[in-house]
């Protein structure tokens, strides 16, 4: 739910940014959603990392390191 609200304040603020007139109003419209966008990425990279970090587990079968396959 977060990320659809995210996306439509995301929209809305580029739509904001096209149909603004005063380069004041854009520059702060385009920071803020720079500041969004970084946000989002940070957040997608701390989700991948936890992933990654999650132990996987390795069939019995499987050999345990390289050096033991022949």
């Amino acid at each position: 739910m977060a990320d659809e609200e995210a996306d439509l304040y995301l929209t809305e603020l580029r739509k904001l940014r096209s149909t603004a007139k005063d380069p004041d109003i854009v520059a702060a419209i385009s920071a803020e959603i720079e500041k969004l966008e970084t946000v989002r990425s940070l957040v997608e990279l701390r989700e991948l990392r936890s992933v990654a970090k999650t132990p996987r587990v390795v069939p019995s079968y499987l050999p345990k390191s390289r050096s033991s396959r022949r």
